[in-house]
C-alpha cells in the first residue's frame, strides 16, 4: 500500500507539550462549534463535520497554531484530506487483519499523559476544555504510522519523561506499541554539539524497542537559544533548509517502512 504521508506521527514529546503549553499560556483554545451533515464519503464510509469539527480542534489544542477566518478554511481542508486519508489506511489494515487493540492504545495514551506528569485523566481533562473528545483521541493515536522523537538533552541522555514513556509503552511485554513503528530523532541544544550525547543514547533504546530508525540525515540542532524569535518561530534561513530536508528523508523512510 502507498501511504500519502501527512507524517500523522505520535510525537511523543512534541505535540502533548505543545498542548501543555497553548493551555498554560493561552487557556483552552475556542472549540468550533458542533455541526451536522456530511463532510465526505471515503468507500462508502461517512466522515461527518462533527469528526473534521473534533480533530479540527486537536490541532488547534497541540499545535500552537491559532484557528482564525483567515486560517480556518485551509486548515479544515487539509485536515479532512488527512481524515480521508486515514479512512483508507485504516481500511487496508483491516483488510489485511492488521489493528491495534484497545490495550495499546490505551498504553500509548498513558505513555503521553506521563510524558506531560499528567495522569490520563488530567490529559483527556485538558483537551475537553479544548473540545476534545476522549475518542477523538484516542483513534488519532491508533492511527498514527510513525514515531518522531524531538528531545533535549540532559547529562548527555534524554530527560527523565522521555525515557519513562519509552518504558511504558514497552509494557506488558510482547505489546511493544512501538515495535515496527518507523521513527527517527531530532536533538536540539543550546551548546555546540546539539544534544549529541541524548540523540545517541535514545537511538540505543529504540534497537532494542524495534523501531526501525532513520539513519541519515542525522539531526542536531544546536545554538537553539538563537534560532527562534521571540514567538517560537523558526527564522535562521540554514535550519529551515536543513528541517525540511530531513523531514522530506524521513517521509521517505516512513514510506518505505510502514507499510
Amino acid at each position: 500500500m502507498s501511504h500519502r504521508m501527512i507524517l500523522r506521527a505520535i510525537l511523543v514529546a512534541s505535540a502533548a507539550a505543545a498542548a501543555s503549553s497553548v493551555w498554560a499560556q493561552n487557556g483552552a483554545p475556542v472549540p468550533p462549534p458542533a455541526s451536522t451533515g456530511v463532510a465526505a464519503i471515503v468507500n462508502e464510509f461517512v466522515i461527518s463535520n462533527y469528526d473534521l469539527d473534533q480533530r479540527t480542534a486537536l490541532f488547534a489544542a497541540t499545535s500552537g497554531i491559532g484557528i482564525t477566518k483567515e486560517n480556518q478554511a485551509q486548515i479544515r481542508a487539509q485536515i479532512l484530506r488527512s481524515l480521508q486519508d486515514e479512512v483508507i489506511e485504516l481500511q487496508e489494515a483491516n483488510k489485511r487483519k492488521v489493528s491495534a487493540s484497545r490495550a495499546e492504545v490505551e498504553r500509548a495514551v498513558q505513555s503521553i499523559a506521563e510524558d506531560n506528569k499528567f495522569t490520563v485523566e488530567q490529559l483527556l481533562g485538558r483537551l475537553a476544555q479544548a473540545g476534545v473528545t476522549a475518542a477523538t483521541f484516542r483513534q488519532q493515536v491508533k492511527s498514527a504510522d510513525a514515531v518522531l522523537f524531538v528531545t533535549p538533552e540532559y547529562n548527555r541522555s534524554v530527560p527523565g519523561v522521555l525515557k519513562n514513556a519509552l518504558d511504558v509503552g514497552s509494557r506488558p511485554y510482547g505489546s511493544s506499541v512501538w515495535s515496527g513503528k518507523p521513527g527517527a530523532v531530532v536533538s536540539v541544544s543550546p551548546g555546540a554539539i546539539g544534544g549529541f550525547g541524548a540523540n545517541h543514547h535514545l537511538r540505543q533504546s529504540l534497537v532494542f524497542l524495534d523501531v526501525p530508525t532513520l539513519q541519515q540525515p542525522e539531526a542536531y540542532i544546536g545554538g537553539a537559544a538563537k534560532l527562534f524569535d521571540d514567538e517560537g518561530r523558526l527564522i535562521n534561513e540554514g535550519t529551515q533548509g536543513f528541517i525540511t530536508k530531513f523531514m522530506q528523508a524521513y517521509a521517505a523512510w516512513v514510506e518505505k517502512h510502514a507499510s
